[in-house]
C-alpha cells in the first residue's frame, strides 16, 4: 500500500479512536490521549501510542484499552467503511513525560 494511504488510514484511526475514548470511557482520575498511530506496510497491524496523565495510571489505562480492542475494531469497521481494519496494539507512550523531564533539566541549568 502506498505510504500516503497508510498515513491517511493512520490519521482516520487516530481521530476515530480519540473520539471513542472521550465518548465511551471514563478513566477515574486519568486522562488518556492517542499520540500516534503507526500502520505496518501491509496495513495488517496498527500500533497505537497512548499518553496518560498522571503517568502512574498508564498501565491500568492501557490494560483497559487492550481489553476493549474487539469493540474498537467493530466500531472502526462500521465508521471507516473499509474491508480490513488493522489489528490494534495499544502501547504506553512516555515521550511527553520524557520531554517534560528534559525541559525541567534545561530550565534548572
Amino acid at each position: 500500500m502506498p505510504p500516503f494511504r497508510n498515513q491517511r488510514l493512520a490519521n482516520l484511526i487516530k481521530r476515530e479512536l480519540s473520539q471513542m475514548i472521550v465518548r465511551d470511557f471514563n478513566f477515574d482520575g486519568a486522562l488518556a490521549t492517542i499520540t500516534f498511530v503507526k500502520i505496518s506496510d501491509g496495513s495488517s497491524f496498527a500500533e497505537i501510542g497512548v499518553s496518560v496523565i498522571p503517568s502512574s495510571e498508564g498501565d491500568r489505562v492501557v490494560k483497559i484499552l487492550k481489553r476493549s480492542q474487539k469493540m474498537f475494531l467493530k466500531k472502526l469497521i462500521k465508521i471507516l467503511n473499509i474491508r480490513h481494519v488493522p489489528d490494534l496494539s495499544f502501547v504506553l507512550d512516555s515521550s511527553l513525560e520524557s520531554g517534560a523531564k528534559v525541559e525541567k533539566l534545561l530550565l534548572n541549568e
